[in-house]
């Protein structure tokens, strides 16, 4: 078609003070399209949630264009003249477009797109054909109106020269497809259904780009993708969401969003959801009866369809059951943004994005555009924005709060009361957007959440190493004795809604000073992060238990409260409110009043803590003490006949820190002296039926209780690093004993009587020891370290062992022979053991029982420099083959400096 101009529609904003009372205007010829092609596209638009303005046939009797139809067109963004065969023989029409041309060249905030309908638009443009016939009537019926037909002339020719739509060139004369494309047009015209963005969109674009790369738009291999977005409240997931969807909807066919679903199904029911979704995509109302209707409603009506949906705020699987299906068609993209990412995880999509906090130089910009209106803060306020962006830590919700709670206030005065209140509880209104996450959460949670935020967040790796402490085990058994039942499924769901992160790593340190590397000790500890906006909100929540008061509160973890709570008369403490208490930083108190009246302190966790005076008495109901590298200080100690050590700083260290009152919680469960200097234990100790766990290494601990048996329940005992030279005869009577850490006792020289649950034995560095025996119904026992023991001569055999599946001997320089192993061992280390002549054919006889991949770690380095028997004194060869045809599957083999085993080597490999 001659000169014809397809429309192409750009997204073309308006600002909110320059919205019109209407979307669109027709101007029309009604004897030829009112009922057609007029009707059809004034119900689509309309149904598209467009205001539409279309005039009654009673307005065209009037000769003169009224008020009220020029304050409509006036107030009308698109305007589109439907040019039809007889358009140009009503002077009204001609009126109407005459007058849109007029507004619409004199303001740039309205858009104006011909339609041709059964006429050629090289006939409207040059008034040819009908236009021709329609144009000589008007100048014969009136001669006097030269001038206006002239103008009317030059209308029809600029209308017609704007790119457009024509039902022959557009739709290829099918009527239905040329209203689709009007419709679709003029929403992306309209920028109808763009979706708001904040007004200062710092950070988003490389972000969204980001994203974008990930959705692969332009791979038409994929049939479908979905994607989730994933992060902790307040960091503008919801405005990259919004923004993604303005950038990319054009390239689908229709597009969705769906906002607020957690509280829209909270409040409505997903019914109303999947039925705003349909009348998204296409763009008609549909009833449902219930929500599986509506699923195979969509199913049917989408499958065609190449889609863009975003649901916005999932909070729980059932939500994307009813939402979201292979009920799309190829092409389509659907994103999803959530705070739990486990939703995410059982629907199994495809990409999940975590979405991450803004950067120090784009914090800065967000803030300064909300409290300067600029780029950057203003001179003379540049100290105080870099702390606040820092207490902020890039979390976009608090900078904008913030930042526009401090717009255009007092530097001097209120600036820093603002300031001050951030570093101690937070800012009002970033304190309730964010709490509402742990109103959501279960109340084993909740409890969870604020112990990791008020105690535990604050424990780094370096403590794990000094403390030995923070197992993941310790945290499930911790919470478990408080009445938190599924703590792995608790902290799980925490992390999945991005309100905590748990980083596991594993335990090293140097097995001596002997030690040529760091060694492995196979054990991992936790540590958490949080966004300090989360932690602080959770402080918060446990400060407003009582402001003024730190009695009443849950949990005490600052210097000052722990001071005034120390100070506090007894009558006070006795309806005390406190459940745990922590403090991990150096202090020192001048006294410590008697922790008794605290009657519903279950946990006391304390580390450095240099006090005057000993604990007098405990709560009955305290179930975790940890007292790690505490003293009683007195400088006075050696003029009052006490026997003192010293700390690096010379200060007299009075020895017993362990009341003797330790009896007095019956359900205390959980003992960390370590560091203490603790010479003796009290023997009230043994009274403990309940106690599962006790840790005293790096004491001075010279004997251990002679009941110290009767603590049947006890699990785990640490007692390395002391001076212990023998242990109890009681000692075989703990039979839940699993664990013995008895390493760097020096002074033993008498090795214990094991008991017989032991799964876990480490004596390595004993360097007394000459000889270990072990019982033969040690059928639990898996590891065993007795490295670095350098006087041991003789171990009993291991046989019966059963379970036996790590052994470590390195280092032990005068061992010179190793009785048989039990065969299901995997790991073998005797590295160092310079006299040991049997070693070798010990693991030959496990390999030739069992096969060669029965042991994974071997490490003989130095220990088989002494020349070996002959290949004779093998065991004899299984009836069956045991070596596969392919290289043997050992993982580790460290034979450096074993200089006589090359041949033995190639002997056994021939068998």
């Amino acid at each position: 078609m001659e000169n014809f101009s397809p429309y192409k529609p750009q997204s073309w904003h308006l600002p909110i003070r320059e919205r019109k009372i209407y979307d669109v205007f027709l101007s029309f010829r009604g004897t030829d399209v009112r009922k057609t092609l007029v009707d059809h596209l004034h119900r689509s638009l309309s149904s598209a949630g467009l205001n539409v303005f279309i005039d009654s046939e009673k307005l065209e009797k009037g000769e003169n264009i009224g008020k009220s139809l020029q304050q409509a067109i006036q107030n009308s963004t698109i305007y589109i003249p439907i040019f039809s065969p007889d358009y140009a023989s009503s002077v009204w029409c001609l009126r109407e477009v005459s007058l849109m041309w007029e507004i619409k060249s004199s303001t740039s905030s309205h858009i104006m797109i011909p339609l041709f309908y059964n006429v050629e638009p090289s006939h409207v443009r040059h008034v040819g054909g009908p236009y021709a016939e329609a144009f000589n009537k008007h100048q014969t019926q009136d001669r006097n109106q030269f001038y206006v037909i002239q103008g009317w002339r030059d209308v029809l020719r600029k209308v017609s020269s704007l790119s457009g739509w024509s039902l022959q060139e557009t739709s290829a004369g099918y009527e239905g497809k040329l209203v689709d494309q009007v419709v679709k047009d003029v929403l992306q015209s309209l920028d109808f259904g763009m979706r708001a963005v904040a007004e200062h969109p710092v950070g988003l674009i490389p972000r969204s780009e980001e994203v974008i790369q990930l959705l692969k738009l332009g791979d038409d291999t994929i049939s479908s993708l979905t994607f989730g977005i994933w992060g902790m409240p307040g960091l503008g997931i919801t405005n990259l969401s919004k923004s993604l969807h303005n950038e990319i909807r054009h390239l689908f066919e229709a597009s969705s969003f769906v906002s607020n679903i957690k509280r829209e199904d909270s409040l409505h029911g997903l019914i109303k959801l999947q039925q705003q979704i349909l009348k998204d995509l296409l763009k008609t109302k549909i009833k449902m009866n219930d929500i599986d209707h509506g699923k195979i409603l969509m199913r049917n009506r989408l499958a065609s369809l190449k889609a863009l949906v975003i649901l916005d705020d999932v909070d729980n699987e059932r939500q994307l059951d009813a939402l979201m299906g292979d009920w799309f068609g190829k092409g389509t993209r659907i994103i999803i943004t959530t705070q739990n990412k486990r939703v995410l995880e059982v629907r199994q999509v495809d990409v999940i994005y975590p979405m991450r906090g803004l950067e120090l130089a784009e914090a800065v910009d967000l803030f300064s555009w909300h409290a300067f209106r600029r780029e950057q803060p203003e001179r003379g306020y540049e100290n105080m924005t870099e702390r606040i962006v820092k207490i902020c830590s890039g979390l976009p919700l608090s900078l904008e709060i913030i930042g526009t709670d401090l717009y255009n206030r007092d530097k001097t005065r209120y600036w820093p009361e603002v300031l001050h209140k951030l570093e101690t509880v937070g800012h009002d209104s970033v304190f309730k957007t964010l709490k509402i996450s742990y109103d959501n959460l279960s109340p084993v949670e909740q409890h969870i959440f604020l112990d990791i935020a008020c105690f535990f967040v604050e424990i780094k790796s370096s403590d794990f190493i000094q403390n030995r402490v923070f197992s993941t085990d310790f945290y499930v058994r911790f919470w478990s004795a408080f009445g938190c039942d599924s703590v792995f499924t608790s902290l799980k769901t925490l992390e999945e809604k991005a309100l905590i992160v748990v980083h596991e790593r594993r335990y090293i340190e140097a097995v001596d000073d002997d030690a040529d590397e760091e060694e492995h000790t196979g054990e991992y500890f936790c540590e958490f992060s949080m966004h300090e906006q989360i932690r602080d909100m959770g402080r918060r929540i446990v400060r407003e238990e009582s402001w003024n008061d730190p009695t009443n509160r849950s949990r005490v973890w600052l210097k000052e409260d722990i001071c005034t709570l120390m100070q506090a008369p007894t009558t006070i403490l006795e309806n005390s409110n406190i459940e745990g208490l922590m403090w991990r930083r150096r202090m020192e108190l001048q006294h410590i009043h008697s922790l008794a009246p605290l009657q519903k302190l279950g946990f006391l966790l304390w580390w450095d803590l240099q006090v005057k005076t000993q604990i007098e008495r405990l709560p009955t109901n305290l179930k975790y003490l940890v007292l790690s590298d505490c003293h009683l200080n007195d400088n006075n100690a050696q003029m009052a006949g006490i026997e003192c050590g010293s700390d690096h700083n010379g200060s007299s260290l009075l020895s017993p820190v362990l009341p003797e009152s330790i009896a007095q919680p019956k359900s205390l469960r959980y003992i960390d002296m370590s560091g203490t200097k603790q010479t003796f234990l009290p023997n009230e100790i043994c009274e403990l039926h309940c106690l599962e766990e006790l840790y005293l290494s790096r004491c001075s601990l010279e004997a251990l209780p002679e009941t110290f048996g009767n603590l049947i329940r006890l699990k785990f005992l640490d007692v390395s690093n002391n001076f212990l030279s023998e242990f109890p005869s009681s000692f075989r009577r703990l039979v839940s004993l699993v664990n013995l850490e008895m390493a760097q006792n020096e002074q033993l020289v008498v090795f214990p009587t094991l008991p017989e649950n032991l799964t876990a034995l480490n004596a390595r560095g004993c360097s007394k020891l000459q000889s270990i025996s072990v019982e033969n119904d040690m059928k639990r026992l898996k590891t065993m370290d007795l490295s670095h023991c350098k006087s041991l001569t003789a171990l009993s055999t291991l046989l019966g062992c059963t379970s036996l599946r790590y052994l470590r001997l390195d280092g032990c320089k005068e061992l010179d022979k190793l009785d048989p192993l039990p065969e299901c061992l995997v790991s073998l280390s005797v590295s160092g053991c310079t006299k040991l002549q049997n070693v070798f054919f010990n693991v030959v006889r496990i390999i030739l029982s069992r096969g060669i991949g029965s042991i994974s770690t071997l490490s003989f380095d130095g220990a088989l420099s002494r020349p070996l028997p002959p290949p004779a004194s093998l065991p004899p060869p299984p009836l069956h083959p045991v070596f596969p045809v392919h290289p043997p599957e050992i993982e580790e083999l460290c034979m450096i400096g074993c200089d006589n085993i090359r041949l033995h080597i190639y002997q056994l490999l021939r068998v």
